[in-house]
């Protein structure tokens, strides 16, 4: 959703393929995600509530008119925004895979499957190493168990 309300254009960022999603672009993802939970249309916390069991214990607590259900009932409430303060708060903790992340779908709207790959294995750590032991012929060939 968010790139469809804004169309990045890779090419058009950094005149190149090298698109990198920069403070501009992070940051008015980060207003977007507030903005978006604070009218409600996303609600962070269902991340760590999917069965939405905070939700079954306010509906059981009103149901019940238990005594303390409001206390219950806010409980919950106080609850619900501590984990979207949290969440938000590991925007900025998280933030180097936020952006990865984030970069990785922008450019899946706009770019082959082909490119994608490739640009994905010139950070893959796995790739690097498999190429690392292809250059050291010595390496290469004690793993393969040939003879030196």
């Amino acid at each position: 959703e968010y790139y469809a309300s804004h169309p990045w254009s890779p090419n058009n960022e950094n005149g190149n393929n090298d698109f990198v999603v920069d403070d501009r672009i992070y940051n008015d993802f980060k207003s977007f995600v507030l903005k978006k939970q604070s009218k409600g249309n996303l609600k962070l916390e269902e991340m760590f509530d999917d069965k939405h069991l905070l939700e079954s214990v306010q509906t059981i607590s009103a149901q019940t008119n238990a005594q303390g259900s409001s206390r219950i009932q806010s409980s919950v409430t106080n609850l619900r925004e501590k984990i979207v303060q949290d969440l938000l708060s590991d925007f900025d903790a998280s933030g180097g895979i936020i952006r990865s992340e984030l970069e990785q779908n922008i450019l899946a709207w706009q770019l082959p499957d082909s490119v994608m790959i490739g640009r994905s294995l010139k950070s893959d750590e796995l790739v690097r190493e498999a190429v690392q032991i292809i250059e050291d012929t010595k390496r290469y060939n004690a793993l393969l168990g040939k003879p030196l």
